[in-house]
């Protein structure tokens, strides 16, 4: 059966794409068959993975990026359930703010909420943020007040604390994350249920 991992926040910049895009190349350097969707307005794990958008490539998949990883991308308007996701292990949809997404019930859907260790990100998540149905991953950057307590003692949930230094970062933005995600990103490893 398809697993289907959606990953979102209620704040945009916090770490969701790299979120999907970690967790898909570990589960496919695993062998395990995965398709990362890009449901954005821009295509931003295109880019984090250094990998040329495909012409013609809304909606279209592009098969073998990497060793058992596809990519998708498929806009704010479309239905992400438009896409053949049952060839798949593993379905990572980077969704951005878009934490209305709907499933088929055929499929295994574990939502996953993405914050920063800074005071918006926990304010446009407070009141918005399911701790019963979602699982948390907090940012925890350099020199900020707030720590991982502090993120669960407003959030009301433990998160997987993704420690982001200044070097990660810089990776990222120069687009070289997919080639240090098992050094950097080890962390996703604790979303895999």
């Amino acid at each position: 059966m398809t697993q289907i991992y959606d990953i979102h926040s209620y704040k945009g910049g916090v770490g969701v794409t790299t979120t999907a895009c970690s967790l898909a190349l570990i589960l496919a350097n695993k062998g395990r068959s995965t398709l990362l969707v890009d449901s954005g307005y821009s295509p931003d794990t295109y880019p984090w993975l250094n990998v040329a958008l495909p012409i013609g490539s809304r909606g279209e998949v592009a098969k073998g990026v990497f060793p058992n990883l596809d990519m998708v991308r498929v806009g704010d308007s479309e239905k992400i359930s438009s896409v053949n996701v049952s060839d798949y292990d593993f379905v990572v949809i980077d969704n951005g703010r878009n934490c209305s997404q709907e499933y088929p019930t055929a499929y295994t859907v574990q939502r996953v909420c993405v914050v920063r260790n800074e005071y918006m990100s926990l304010h446009n998540t407070a009141n918005r943020f399911a701790p019963s149905t979602e699982l948390l991953v907090a940012f925890i950057g350099d020199g900020l007040a707030l720590t991982a307590k502090d993120v669960q003692s407003v959030l009301n949930r433990q998160p997987v604390v993704a420690s982001i230094d200044t070097n990660a970062q810089r990776a990222i933005d120069a687009g070289l994350a997919a080639m240090r995600v098992d050094e950097r990103f080890g962390w996703v490893k604790e979303l895999l249920v």
